[in-house]
């Protein structure tokens, strides 16, 4: 393993600082939650592995996560894409390298602008963005940054930018929820990359 690199869309990998499920004599309940959870794909299993040692709470989150961050758009709701790019913003305030490179991996999968998130990645916040994006991922760092900060007249920029209330709920919630996440990853283990 290696440094870690800047914010990135490459792979991020992440090693616990605390026992998984894989370490200790599982029940089959946490081993039916993380291949639930992990299926086909090759990485990630670690990471569910260390949180199934309750597999009822992982059971939870796993069912809230893809709800949360399900296009809303066809019922008044933020499209996917804002949806991942809030938690590009609120991965990328909160210091979570390995979080802000899946989503945004998956934001440009669901077809955003890869220059957009790259842009968002390198510079935050600050990032040059066009007024409609540069509002929401203004809102969304702010809100994983310092939620105690936030007022009615932060929702201002957003409605400017054509926002609906239910859009910028949609927003509010998959930040928060990825700001609370991130901080679990973090608190949990490190992140780093194969090199």
């Amino acid at each position: 393993m290696s440094h870690l690199p800047g914010f990135t869309r490459t792979v991020v990998g992440w090693t616990p600082w605390i026992e998984t499920i894989d370490d200790i004599e599982a029940t089959p309940d946490q081993l039916a939650i993380v291949d639930q959870i992990v299926g086909s794909r090759r990485t990630g299993r670690t990471y569910w592995a260390a949180l199934a040692h309750d597999a009822d709470v992982l059971r939870h989150r796993h069912d809230l996560f893809p709800e949360t961050l399900r296009d809303k758009s066809d019922e008044g709701g933020s499209p996917r894409t804002d949806l991942e790019l809030s938690a590009v913003a609120a991965s990328r305030e909160t210091g979570c390298v390995y979080c802000a490179s899946v989503h945004a991996r998956a934001y440009v999968q669901f077809g955003g602008d890869a220059a957009l998130v790259d842009a968002v990645l390198a510079d935050g916040a600050t990032a040059d963005l066009p007024g409609r994006e540069r509002a929401l991922v203004a809102f969304s760092a702010k809100l994983a940054g310092a939620p105690n900060g936030i007022g009615p007249g932060d929702l201002e920029p957003l409605r400017a930018a054509g926002f609906t209330d239910l859009e910028i709920y949609d927003i509010a919630h998959a930040s928060a929820m990825f700001a609370w996440a991130n901080r679990l990853l973090l608190t949990l283990g490190a992140q780093s990359v194969s090199g």
